[in-house]
């Protein structure tokens, strides 16, 4: 532990070393959960295991070198159960999977708080709350909790000054960047066009030219329009080129979705059918990225928890394959997403029994369907208790409703006992 980078500040050699691992650490963590959701459908895979393995020790390593004990701390603790993964002494279950996705994400905001030269843990019971989940999925206690907040103590009048209490190190403040991986043929693509809108535009100089000096009253109309109309043109195609590099469709969440509800429904001897609509609608690099753990999450409950099996689909007067949509439409300058099943439903009764059990509600007070859904989403509501009984929805819940909500979006419940679920996410379209 580098103690004097905590106690007299980075110089600025040291303060590049820390801005180049943020922005590494940022960039390797950004594939992770797509990973994960490979790692969910095929958990024999050694080099799915390995790629997530990687980029987690990596950061566990220099984390500790810069002295980022929170950090480092959350890293070793993924790093465990990766490494119990990988020597095949822990299996891939939905558990195990959920302390991963959560830590993943946790180990995200802390890279993105750093960048914009916050304190790497915001909330210190959430933070331990994050760490004990993993590590209980290795079935134990983690081996730290960090560096835990200093409280200042009081000094007497003739002492001499305190030395200031341990903080992690933070680079120098900027807004945190955000960037987006372009193949370089897109990229080579642009440098031709704007070598021919520079031709374009030295054609127009020429045409200037040569009416300055042709005799009055020779139309030069036709020529311009000419080039007027391959300039609109290029300038169409620059544009098109752009969005492309920015956005992709929506639909290249498909395969991953059917390779989670295939994986899962064979595991637990369920019939379901996977109905994805929306394909086209484009949607950010940028959104996508941050959409994409909470639907696959949302996705996965309704999977284990929300879909009968197929007697007990029967038995309810239901065909005994159940459906699960995933859809995006357009609504003016939003764009809506829709996550819903025909399940079993939400155990209002169950949900409501256990917030007030926990003082999350008042037992006399008369709640809205509004305030009985954002229950759903309070950190640590659900226990094993009720899990079957809610679909498993509030587990995790508040990390799907903050991902969410970190790109400008909302979500909303609403579910009906024995009849299904459904989710939707709103979110700007230019997000």
């Amino acid at each position: 532990m580098r103690t004097e980078l905590k106690q007299s500040g980075f110089l600025s050699d040291e303060e590049a070393i820390l801005r180049e691992f943020v922005e590494e650490s940022r960039s390797s963590l950004e594939v992770v959960p797509s990973l994960l959701v490979q790692l969910e459908a095929t958990p024999w895979n050694d080099e799915v295991v390995n790629a997530v393995f990687r980029p987690i020790h990596s950061i566990k390593g220099n984390s500790a070198f810069l002295g980022l004990l929170n950090v480092k701390c959350l890293a070793h603790e993924l790093e465990s159960v990766l490494d119990l993964v990988r020597k095949n002494r822990l299996d891939i279950t939905p558990k195990l999977m959920e302390a991963l996705f959560t830590g993943v994400h946790e180990l995200s905001n802390m890279m993105t708080r750093i960048d914009g030269n916050q304190e790497a843990v915001e909330d210190r019971a959430a933070f331990e709350a994050v760490v004990r989940r993993v590590a209980a999925a290795r079935g134990g206690e983690p081996e730290s909790l960090g560096l835990p907040p200093q409280p200042a103590a009081a000094a007497p009048e003739t002492a001499a000054p305190a030395k200031p209490a341990a903080q992690e190190p933070r680079p120098p403040a900027r807004e945190a960047a955000v960037t987006v991986r372009v193949p370089a043929e897109d990229l080579d693509a642009c440098r031709a066009l704007l070598c021919e809108l520079d031709d374009a535009c030295r054609a127009f100089d020429a045409i200037e030219q040569r009416l300055n000096r042709q005799p009055a009253g020779k139309s030069a109309g036709p020529e311009l329009r000419d080039h007027a109309v391959r300039l609109g043109d290029l300038l169409t195609r620059l544009q098109q080129n752009l969005s492309f590099m920015v956005n992709i469709p929506f639909g290249s969440l498909a395969k991953r979705a059917a390779m989670i509800v295939d994986h899962l429904s064979s595991a637990s001897g369920k019939q379901i059918a996977l109905h994805f609509g929306g394909e086209d609608i484009p949607v950010s690099r940028t959104l996508m990225r941050a959409l994409e753990a909470p639907l696959l999450h949302l996705l996965r409950n309704a999977v284990d928890h929300g879909i009968e099996l197929p007697d007990a689909r029967r038995e309810a007067g239901k065909p005994p394959e159940g459906r699960i949509w995933i859809e995006a439409r357009r609504e003016g300058k939003q764009v809506v997403l829709r996550l819903a099943d025909d399940g079993q439903g939400i155990d209002y009764k169950a949900l409501l029994r256990k917030a007030m059990e926990q003082g999350l509600c008042p037992a006399n007070r008369k709640l809205t369907p509004d305030d009985v859904n954002n229950l759903l989403f309070h950190p640590g509501l659900s226990t094993a208790e009720i899990v079957t009984d809610v679909s498993g929805r509030g587990m995790g819940m508040d990390i799907v409703r903050n991902s969410i909500q970190s790109v400008g979006g909302k979500i909303s419940v609403a579910s009906r006992p024995g009849k299904g679920t459904e989710f939707q996410i709103l979110f700007p379209a230019g997000a």
